[in-house]
């Protein structure tokens, strides 16, 4: 089963950040350094990390995901093809039905639930890092969170 863009970027983005300041190199006070680094390794530490980690390995190499995740993977490119062309695409509710029926079986398998458990936690630490990283700077910094909703603190009217 693979991660979807969003979970990837998400999931890497203290280690995107923490290489990205590292490149900076000189310019970045050496303190803010040793700061990210063991920002990142308390999340490393944690057990909704460990957990994450364990249950994309169980799912990546169990047996039993592999053909459901390859069956919901072939059915979901042919409904999204059909979908193009709505109701006009003779085959469109036929791929419905087998587009709900391939995502059921794969999300039903016990590994998988308890993979999105983690993964869903982790999204949930990670947001929360974020949005009180972004609070520090400024209230009114605006942050992404659940859903790509955009939440921004403070009034219009306010000042800093």
């Amino acid at each position: 089963m693979r991660m979807s863009n969003t979970s990837k970027s998400r999931f890497y983005f203290l280690y995107n950040a923490f290489h990205a300041i590292m490149s900076i190199g000189d310019f970045m006070d050496e303190k803010l350094l040793v700061l990210t680094e063991s920002v990142i390794k308390e999340i490393e530490e944690t057990s909704i990390y460990k957990g994450y980690l364990e249950s994309y390995e169980a799912v990546i190499t169990c047996e039993t995901v592999k053909p459901l995740s390859e069956n919901f993977k072939n059915i979901s490119e042919k409904y999204y093809e059909a979908k193009k062309y709505g109701k006009h695409h003779p085959d469109l509710k036929t791929y419905q039905i087998q587009f709900v029926e391939a995502k059921t079986a794969l999300y039903n398998n016990d590994k998988v639930k308890r993979f999105k458990h983690f993964e869903s936690a982790l999204q949930d630490l990670l947001d929360q890092l974020t949005k009180r990283l972004a609070h520090t700077v400024s209230s009114r910094v605006k942050t992404d969170t659940k859903m790509n909703f955009i939440e921004r603190g403070g009034s219009s009217c306010s000042s800093e």
